[in-house]
């Protein structure tokens, strides 16, 4: 999938899917329309295989958070992870202290769409195999943390 491929998902079941099978690692089927993965806790408690509805992480921040927290962990020993999560209207670093911003008379007033822009990256990245790191745009900041670490994972 390419980085412009992530950039049109939209907040629902398909990118949460996505998100939960290429970040998170589960392994996900469509039960009834919607995304599910095998969950192994309560499968030996009570046997069998126990799926699981795979969370909302587009819609809800605090599902969306679970994926901040989980590539955190998995470059903890490899690299220092950065991540940024940024509200911004105008086009541009949106730092009022920007003089470059500051001195444009007419700046482009971003849409609703790519108003939230959420970045994963790595300053070592010479300790890395290749460069890693993902940036977007989305309408909301768990759309936009979705489609970021999709790209991460994606390089």
């Amino acid at each position: 999938m390419t980085d412009e491929e992530i950039d049109e998902l939209e907040a629902g079941p398909e990118i949460d899917a996505l998100v939960a099978e290429k970040v998170m690692g589960y392994e996900v089927e469509f039960v009834g329309g919607k995304p599910r993965y095998n969950n192994p806790i309560p499968a030996k408690e009570f046997g069998g295989i126990w799926t699981t509805q795979v969370p909302a992480y587009s819609s809800l921040i605090s599902e969306a958070w679970l994926i901040v927290e989980t590539l955190k962990d998995v470059n903890r020993d490899v690299a220092s992870l950065d991540f940024d999560l940024i509200y911004n209207t105008h086009e541009g670093s949106g730092w009022k202290d920007d003089a470059e911003l500051i001195e444009k008379s007419v700046q482009r007033i971003l849409p609703k769409e790519e108003r939230w822009f959420a970045g994963f990256g790595c300053d070592e990245d010479e300790l890395l195999d290749k460069p890693w790191g993902g940036s977007a745009h989305g309408s909301t900041p768990s759309l936009a943390i979705c489609r970021a670490a999709l790209k991460a994972v994606n390089k």
